[in-house]
């Protein structure tokens, strides 16, 4: 275990040396998967140490998208603390991320957890900037028009839904042009 535990903290001060490089804005063939799981190997200790179990059911063989990676990761990685944070209360929680192709081609995540709700009132703002507020708990009110952006600079969509019987479900979708 000590062992395994060595390997992932030299692949994220790895991965962290790679972000502390200026980014060049370079738009490549990425591959969705792998930047979610770039994104996990950043963050996912910080779910280890906690109540928070994480699931993960990523679909095999997705079709190549165009875009920045480094960008792609941002995104993955604010939309997980997010709802790390919504899932922060000691209790025990679950935080699933699912990537799988539409049947329209669209490539689709979805990053759902079951911990405070956002509140009906907000969802129709969430991705607006606003520093006044955190929505249902989560980060401080910017982050998801960070995401917000960068699914746009990709063409894609991002929605949430949010209830206190199903949780929090926060979907991105992205054209395949195949």
């Amino acid at each position: 275990a000590i062992v395994a535990a060595g390997w992932r903290v030299q692949r994220a001060v790895a991965q962290l040396i790679e972000f502390s490089r200026p980014d060049t804005n370079t738009i490549t063939e990425l591959l969705v998967n792998e930047t979610i799981q770039t994104a996990l190997d950043l963050v996912g200790g910080q779910f280890q140490a906690g109540t928070t179990q994480l699931e993960i059911n990523l679909q095999p063989s997705l079709p190549n998208l165009r875009g920045n990676a480094r960008q792609m990761v941002d995104l993955w990685v604010n939309l997980l603390m997010l709802a790390r944070d919504a899932t922060n209360d000691g209790q025990v929680h679950r935080i699933s991320v699912r990537s799988e192709q539409a049947p329209a081609g669209d490539v689709q995540v979805e990053i759902c957890d079951d911990g405070k709700p956002i509140p009906v009132d907000e969802l129709a703002t969430l991705f607006e900037s606003n520093f006044l507020r955190s929505p249902g708990g989560r980060g401080n009110g910017i982050e998801l028009n960070i995401c917000q952006e960068i699914v746009r600079q990709h063409g894609g969509e991002i929605c949430a839904h949010s209830s206190a019987e199903r949780g929090t479900m926060i979907r991105v979708s992205f054209p395949w042009e195949g």
